[in-house]
């Protein structure tokens, strides 16, 4: 779906990043799989001598390491790395490969509040398929029923697209 960079897609310096920050996507599984193992090493460390402890203990790590694989890439397999507003159009970035997309191509975006992180949904036509569904977060933000004004402002432009 997306399609490697060209020079035609434009510069970002003009446009306006709408996306919540990328460690969000990269940064936490590495973390929570580095905790994983951090815990697993203090438990070899503290000396277990029975080896029917040392396969229980081991075949749970590696259970919860499968498990929070798993649901690491249901989470975040979908998202778009980087989101970019360029007035009549989106910017999607997404490992190192840009697509442009018109609001007009946007069928609908649909922003929950109570996620977190806030995902910001975007359904988009395509002529080769009946549609695509794309996620990117949201400017993350302590308040948990803070709505970006950004992305309000873009569901208004797509809405507003989508009627003429």
């Amino acid at each position: 779906y997306f399609r490697a960079r060209s020079g035609a897609l434009g510069t970002r310096e003009n446009m306006k990043k709408i996306s919540g920050p990328l460690f969000l996507k990269k940064l936490i599984p590495r973390f929570f799989f580095g905790i994983l193992a951090f815990m697993y090493v203090q438990f070899l460390i503290s000396g277990a001598t029975s080896w029917v402890g040392l396969l229980i203990v081991s075949s749970i790590f590696v259970g919860m390491t499968v498990f929070a694989y798993i649901l690491q890439k249901a989470i975040f397999r979908d998202l778009v790395d980087e989101v970019y507003d360029d007035g009549e159009s989106l910017l999607l970035r997404k490992d190192g490969i840009d697509r442009r997309v018109m609001l007009k191509d946007i069928c609908y975006i649909y922003y929950p509040v109570f996620s977190s992180p806030q995902r910001v949904f975007l359904q988009i036509r395509s002529d080769l398929r009946k549609g695509k569904e794309l996620a990117f977060l949201a400017p993350p933000s302590w308040n948990p029923f803070y709505r970006s004004r950004d992305i309000n402002d873009l569901k208004k432009r797509i809405e507003s697209a989508n009627d003429t």
